[in-house]
């Protein structure tokens, strides 16, 4: 059974009466540019003009860590260990 939904989801920046400020990411590269693609057709013409290119509808949705303060000094993607210490750090944060 599919879940029903009364009103389509959309970004305040890029729809008229959208509710949704901003995504969250990891940065993988194929998912945003396909996200960026997927939401490009559900903009107005007027709204596309203004934007200009589907990959620029990031720059209005697109939230990023500020920083990496809450984790340790050395964690690092290259190391299991670092990662390790670097969630467990987190959790102990709440993050």
């Amino acid at each position: 059974m599919a879940l029903g939904c009364s009103h389509a989801l959309r970004f305040k920046r890029l729809h008229v009466g959208g509710q949704l400020l901003g995504i969250n990411s990891n940065m993988e590269a194929a998912p945003l540019l396909a996200f960026a693609e997927g939401v490009w057709r559900t903009m107005s013409d007027a709204r596309r003009a203004e934007i200009g290119d589907p990959q620029s509808v990031l720059l209005y949705v697109l939230r990023l860590c500020k920083g990496l303060k809450h984790l340790p000094s050395g964690a690092g993607a290259d190391s299991d260990s670092d990662v390790s210490d670097a969630e467990d750090e987190a959790a102990k944060m709440g993050v």
